[in-house]
């Protein structure tokens, strides 16, 4: 399915790089940059990556529900 380039701009919450460092213990761990931030955070297995990033989103979700809030 493809999507017009308005609403694919309105998907895109968050840019983040991934930097795999090692791979022990049947796992990553690395850091991860967040791009529009400019934050870096180190990892130690896929799940705490996911939350990472999963907590960055929902920053972005809040953040733009509150300016919405706003502007009415």
């Amino acid at each position: 399915m493809a999507m017009s380039g308005d609403n694919f701009q309105n998907k895109i919450k968050g840019t983040f790089v991934v930097r795999v460092n090692r791979n022990e213990n049947a796992t990553w761990q690395g850091n991860v940059t967040w791009v529009e931030e400019r934050k870096q955070l180190m990892f130690r297995s896929v799940l705490e990556l996911i939350k990472l990033i999963d907590g960055a989103l929902e920053c972005v979700e809040q953040e733009q529900e509150d300016a919405e809030e706003n502007s009415e």
